[in-house]
């Protein structure tokens, strides 16, 4: 049997090609719940959550959902440290298992706040069950003495040292297959191809942001960011990753002539990838997130009422996706302080009732 057959039958025959649950129910039937072989570029403004969403859909939600799931995350954060995760991912967890909103600062006591002892328990509960699978173990001294789920890289580094990062651990994890051929009388191997050794695994492949990537030696901040979604077409393609990268927009949508004829369906578009290089040409999935609070005018935004929604609603948006239906608008419930969203009913569905719910934050507690 071909490849391709193969293929075919162990979809129709395992729940091989099902992907990850990620808790956004209908974005996942528009994306096929989180698959293999995707390249996901996430955009956004400063201030938008992008990154509360990413960690989110692309790692607290399928590490929930799908406990069965062999997972293994490569995180490179150039903005946030690995303690400072760790307390916005203690936040989310608390909020999410118990229903207590504490914030990340109060969590590691900023400033005039104190995590009292009652939380201190809460927190501890929740990095003993679930920060350690995550981020493994680590000893006072800041030494990894148990590895987690997550490879969690918060050191700057160029594209090219990401790459040597994923292909150790790609080589140590499947086969390369190669084709011998002959030129001038040489004989040559032929990369043809890569056999994991186990096809259940998700390789999750996070940068956050691509703006931030130290560049090659040479490079501009464009060339730089194309050699690395270069790179990221090769994890795709070749080693069944899942890629997920966030981008900043480097204009602000204020400043664009469509504002004034969009009314409330005033969203980002492709074009607002244009400053990030080949980003938004190289993805398999385009997504953009948007905070209308940042535009005044604005008393409605898809048909929500935002002044009953209490500044906790972003709008998400995919623009593009090769593999299943793009353009798809959905208004989210987002708890800033504890990275938490949830899909809202659809505008016409909206009632009193559900935006006093939000308003109160019992929305999104509610299954």
């Amino acid at each position: 049997m071909s490849d391709f057959l193969e293929r075919i039958n162990i979809g129709r025959t395992t729940d091989t090609n099902k992907g990850l649950l990620t808790g956004l129910t209908k974005f996942d039937k528009f994306t096929y719940n989180l698959q293999k072989e995707t390249y996901t570029v996430i955009g956004a403004m400063k201030k938008v959550g992008k990154t509360a969403f990413l960690d989110f859909r692309y790692v607290l939600m399928p590490y929930l959902l799908n406990p069965n799931a062999n997972i293994k995350w490569f995180y490179f954060s150039f903005e946030i440290s690995r303690i400072k995760k760790m307390a916005k991912f203690a936040s989310f967890l608390i909020f999410y298992k118990y229903g207590k909103l504490i914030n990340p600062s109060e969590i590691m006591s900023v400033g005039d706040k104190k995590l009292s002892d009652e939380d201190y328990l809460l927190v501890e509960e929740v990095y003993k069950k679930e920060l350690v699978a995550l981020f493994g173990e680590w000893n006072k001294q800041g030494k990894l003495i148990k590895e987690g789920k997550i490879t969690f890289i918060e050191e700057k580094t160029n594209p090219t040292g990401i790459r040597v990062t994923l292909l150790d651990h790609f080589y140590k994890n499947g086969e390369i297959m190669y084709t011998d051929y002959e030129i001038e009388g040489a004989k040559k191997k032929r990369m043809t191809g890569y056999r994991e050794n186990d096809p259940s695994l998700y390789t999750i492949i996070i940068t956050d942001h691509v703006g931030l990537l130290k560049k090659e030696q040479g490079f501009n901040k464009k060339d730089n960011i194309d050699k690395f979604s270069e790179f990221m077409i090769e994890m795709r393609n070749t080693y069944k990753a899942t890629v997920i990268a966030t981008s900043q927009f480097n204009r602000d949508l204020s400043k664009i002539d469509r504002l004034k004829f969009s009314g409330d369906q005033l969203t980002p578009t492709a074009e607002d990838f244009k400053d990030t290089g080949n980003l938004a040409e190289d993805a398999t999935v385009l997504i953009t997130l948007f905070n209308p609070y940042a535009y005044k005018h604005l008393k409605k935004h898809l048909g929500y009422e935002l002044n009953k929604l209490d500044k906790k609603y972003v709008s998400l948006h995919l623009l593009e996706s090769r593999d299943t239906e793009g353009f798809v608008d959905l208004g989210l419930n987002f708890i800033g302080s504890c990275g938490f969203f949830k899909e809202l009913p659809y505008p016409e569905d909206m009632t009193n009732s559900i935006y006093q719910k939000v308003q109160s934050n019992q929305f999104a507690l509610e299954q």
